[in-house]
């Protein structure tokens, strides 16, 4: 494709929707205000007639002479608002990023669509956090890539809410070096998954990490663990792993019942997907099975009690009503100090 034939598709992009056609008077002067190019009215219909012809543009030409119009885009914009809502709610990036990606998928709109989404420039003001999330993507990739470990410190967080490296035991920054396997977005956040373990000992094993909470991201010169080498790579399928652990907490996979109400069943479905069954209903409720890991199910059932009562298996139960009490005698212990 020559100058000319891309400057009037560039103006057709920004310039022109299904609401504002664009005349040829229009794309000409455009053209001159814009690229300094100089045509006739002859030559840019030629042009436009190449656009649709020759390399399948969708140019529209609108209703009673009012000129042409873009059609089909690489994304409309009820995708990308969709794109746009993802990146805008997810806690793993921050605002200057989210931003940045918002305004690269609004480029794709016309000038007049795009001021329909100017809640986009408020991303800046969400509380994000200040890591650089796709510095650590890229180096987990660069280390599957060269088949290395990756070096990093992890952060938690003191008694005052301020983020703290974790340490060895004599003080120093702990050193962390991980296989990499797979990165894992469940609910807006970040995870790589992998394994950690030494050939002297022979034992290894798979790890979750937060991506947000990585700092100082290195490829080592380890090798990667082979994966034949860990045990829970076994016949291993990472779309499995994901439905059954929906807080990334790795546990044995188990199915309970529960009596619950049409919102308790939103829920779980919500949550669980096709994990979750129905089994049967009367007027005190349903009895549903849901499967999953162990404890991302005593999370869940802790985090939903008021809509649930658990029926089996018995030692789950047990787990509930043991957590449950510690949380009666914690605050009765507050209350009579």
């Amino acid at each position: 494709m020559r100058g000319a034939e891309l400057c009037v598709l560039k103006i057709l992009e920004e310039y022109s929707d299904e609401s504002h056609p664009l005349m040829q008077k229009d794309i000409i002067d455009k053209l001159d205000s814009e690229y300094g190019c100089k045509l006739n009215r002859k030559t840019v219909s030629s042009i436009i007639s190449l656009l649709k012809d020759e390399f399948d543009y969708d140019i529209i030409d609108a209703p009673g002479r009012k000129g042409y119009y873009l059609g089909e885009r690489l994304l409309d914009p009820t995708e990308i608002k969709f794109i746009s809502d993802a990146i805008f709610s997810s806690p793993s990036l921050k605002g200057k990023d989210a931003h940045r990606l918002i305004k690269k998928l609004n480029s794709l709109l016309s000038e007049h669509e795009r001021k329909n989404y100017k809640f986009v420039y408020k991303s800046e003001n969400v509380n994000r956090t200040n890591i650089d999330v796709f510095f650590t993507l890229s180096m987990i990739e660069e280390a599957i890539a060269s088949s290395k470990r990756l070096k990093f410190n992890y952060v938690d967080y003191d008694l005052n809410g301020n983020e703290v490296l974790k340490r060895n035991k004599d003080g120093s920054p702990k050193i962390y070096r991980v296989a990499c396997y797979y990165t894992i977005n469940c609910k807006g956040n970040y995870y790589l998954f992998g394994a950690v373990g030494d050939s002297r000992s022979g034992i290894f094993n798979t790890i979750t990490y937060k991506i947000d909470r990585i700092r100082n991201p290195e490829i080592s010169t380890l090798p990667s663990i082979d994966k034949n080498l860990v045990p829970q790579m076994k016949n291993f399928d990472i779309d499995s792993y994901i439905n059954n652990n929906v807080y990334m907490i790795s546990s044995s996979v188990i199915t309970i019942t529960i009596k619950t109400t049409a919102e308790g069943i939103k829920t779980a479905k919500e949550w669980f997907g096709t994990n979750c069954k129905l089994l049967s209903s009367d007027e005190e409720g349903a009895t549903i099975s849901i499967k999953n890991g162990r404890s991302s199910l005593f999370y869940w059932c802790m985090q939903y009690s008021e809509m649930i009562k658990i029926l089996s298996p018995d030692d789950f139960i047990e787990q509930i009503i043991n957590e449950a009490q510690n949380i009666i005698d914690k605050h009765k212990e507050k209350k009579t100090k």
